[in-house]
Formats: structure tokens, sequence, C-alpha cells
């Protein structure tokens, strides 16, 4: 994403902006997501804690009163095996960013894992699917017309 496509969202009035784990790092980017007042979502994928309370800290002082922030655990890895997904990371956001909803990302296989992280307290749940397991995924251009 970058600020023109933020810029766009904000004229087309979508309810939220979602900030994916690739951007997380991309200060200015969130900063001007954050002056749109909308809601964001925000990924922390590739991200450690002192990251994400970073963003937090941004964003909290971004605007008054601090845009509505959603932070999902999310662990990078497609499919994420079950050893990395580290739900208790929930707790600790919870704990630690006192003013966001805590959420889930996951890319895991089955439905399992985010239905403890629901159970574990998690107010927003993001799925990745795939649709056709034969395509490569992101450098794949998918057809407008599967066979399969």
């Amino acid at each position: 994403m970058d600020i023109p496509t933020v810029e766009l969202l904000d004229e087309l009035g979508v309810p939220f902006i979602k900030v994916g784990s690739g951007d997380v790092h991309n200060l200015p980017l969130l900063r001007r997501a954050a002056a749109t007042g909308r809601p964001l979502v925000v990924s922390s994928g590739m991200s450690d804690i002192e990251w994400v309370s970073r963003v937090y800290e941004e964003l909290s002082a971004a605007q008054d009163p601090p845009t509505p922030l959603v932070i999902l655990q999310c662990t990078s890895a497609y499919p994420t095996p079950p050893e990395h997904v580290h739900l208790r990371v929930l707790d600790t956001y919870a704990q630690v960013f006192p003013h966001a909803h805590i959420g889930y990302s996951g890319h895991e296989l089955g439905i399992h894992v985010t239905v403890a992280a629901v159970a574990r307290g998690a107010r927003v749940v993001e799925r990745h699917i795939t649709l056709n397991k034969s395509w490569k995924g992101a450098t794949t251009r998918v057809p407008s017309s599967p066979t399969n």
C-alpha cells in the first residue's frame, strides 16, 4: 500500500483501513492512514513487540481522540505451522496496548487455531484463504476464469 492508496480509500469512504504486515514498518503511511480518522487494522507480522509498541504509540498520538485501532497477532508464514502460531501474544497485546482492540490474522490450515484465538480474546479475525492450491501465490497472475 502507499499514501495515494490510503487517500483513495478515504475518498471511497471505506469503513476501516487495513495495514498489512508488509507495511507495518512504514510510519509515514501509518500516520497518513491515522489522519483519515478511520479505524485502522494493523497486522503485526514481521514485527517484534518493540516495533508494535512504537506503532501503537505513533497511532495513539496521531489524533485526538486517538484513531480506533485493532492490532492483529500475525505470524507471516504460509501456511503457519501450529508451533509458530504464538496465541499467547494476544494476552501480551491486551496488557500492553489497553486502548487497542486485539485480533488474530490466521494463515494456518483449518479453523481450530482461529477458534482458540477468539476464545483467548481476539475481537477481530482475518483469515487468508487459497482458492486454488495449484496457484503459486502473490507472484502468480490469477486467471479471470479458473478452469478447476
